[in-house]
């Protein structure tokens, strides 16, 4: 017998003294009867998933923006290095 289905079998046992409890416990046992979505936010995983769909989706704009910054830090070098040759070529006609 599942651990599921032996609460719900205490569960149905003891409803009597279930319903007249306090309401956390009566919450904690829909909760752990799958009434509930999730005992320790109440978000369900549509929720959780959007979560986790929006943290991608962000990590993912970060990793682009880093590589776009990467790639025009090297396009600025690369035109520094251009400019200081131009410098030493104009230099070296001058002289």
């Amino acid at each position: 017998m599942g651990a599921v289905t032996k609460l719900q079998e205490v569960a149905g046992t003891h409803q009597e003294k279930i319903s007249s409890a306090p309401v956390p416990i009566v919450e904690h046992f829909s909760l752990v009867l799958g009434r509930k979505p999730n005992h320790s936010h109440g978000v369900g995983i549509r929720a959780v998933n959007r979560v986790t769909e929006e943290r991608i989706r962000l990590l993912t704009q970060i990793e682009a923006s880093q590589q776009r910054e990467a790639a025009a830090r090297a396009r600025a070098d690369a035109a520094e290095q251009r400019a200081e040759a131009a410098k030493q070529r104009a230099q070296a006609l001058e002289g």
